[in-house]
């Protein structure tokens, strides 16, 4: 995302802080949900990460300056979706990327580009000289790893922290996942291994080595590198599956191995091919 591309976004911030999923280029109109009229997280969450990429790669020290102001406005926007103060947002169904697909609440993709966005904004505001507030954001970026990684990753070994159990945390009894859950809400959880969150979760070091490997042999094992380069979801959602939505079929979208509901994505695919 070239720095013009992130004037024009951060140019059109709501008076709230929500950055738009896009600006129309022959009206200047900014559009703040997407398909369906659904209010779009990730917007924000990526372009707090790529503002930060922008000036730690062309050293835009003034850019920075301009913008943090604004870039705040967004951060805090994302954090009042932490509406229980858990360390995850909590996001609207198909509230992200994946346009008119089933997921909300605590959903993998967003909780990984939370954790970035955290890390990144921390490092912006250090090249400026704001260290305080810096630390701030880099310790609630680890504090988000970690619940992350409890949350998303049922595991039949015990807890050693004392910390409450959430329900994710109790399904401990249904036996050990080889990936990142796709999505986890209070009163269930997703099982699919979204293949994007999984690679992300490992490219920005939510993951460690070892539950990477876990994570790649399942899913090169079980073929979402088939067809090439890389389906987003494994398996895909079938009518009738108790995860299905009867406005998967608006626009024929979201059919099996349709769009988000395991079609295959070129930059999914080149991510991959980063490891």
């Amino acid at each position: 995302m070239s720095g013009a591309h992130l004037e024009t976004l951060l140019s059109n911030v709501s008076p709230n802080g929500q950055i738009p999923a896009n600006v129309n280029i022959d009206t200047g109109l900014p559009d703040y949900s997407g398909v369906g009229g659904i209010c779009a997280i990730d917007s924000g969450l990526w372009v707090v990460i790529a503002a930060y990429e922008h000036v730690r790669t062309t050293k835009d020290l003034p850019f920075a300056r301009k913008w943090v102001a604004t870039l705040q406005k967004a951060m805090d926007w994302l954090a009042a979706h932490d509406s229980n103060n858990d360390g995850l947002l909590e996001i609207p169904e198909a509230g992200d990327w994946t346009d008119l697909f089933g997921r909300s609440y605590n959903v993998l993709l967003d909780e990984v580009l939370w954790y970035r966005a955290n890390i990144a904004f921390g490092r912006l505001l250090e090249m400026l000289g704001v260290s305080g507030r810096a630390g701030d954001y880099v310790r609630r970026s680890q504090t988000i790893k970690a619940v992350i990684m409890q949350r998303f990753w049922p595991s039949t070994a015990p807890v050693p922290e004392a910390s409450p159990r959430s329900f994710a945390d109790m399904q401990f009894s249904l036996g050990d996942t080889s990936y990142l859950l796709a999505q986890v809400t209070p009163f269930a959880f997703n099982w699919r291994c979204d293949v994007y969150g999984n690679i992300l979760a490992f490219l920005f070091n939510v993951m460690d080595v070892d539950r990477a490997r876990h994570a790649f042999r399942f899913m090169w094992g079980v073929g979402v590198n088939d067809p090439f380069p890389v389906v987003n979801l494994y398996p895909v959602v079938q009518p009738g599956d108790p995860d299905w939505r009867p406005y998967y079929t608006v626009n024929l979208l979201n059919l099996p191995g349709h769009y988000h509901n395991g079609g295959i994505w070129p930059y999914i695919g080149a991510a991959g091919c980063a490891l």
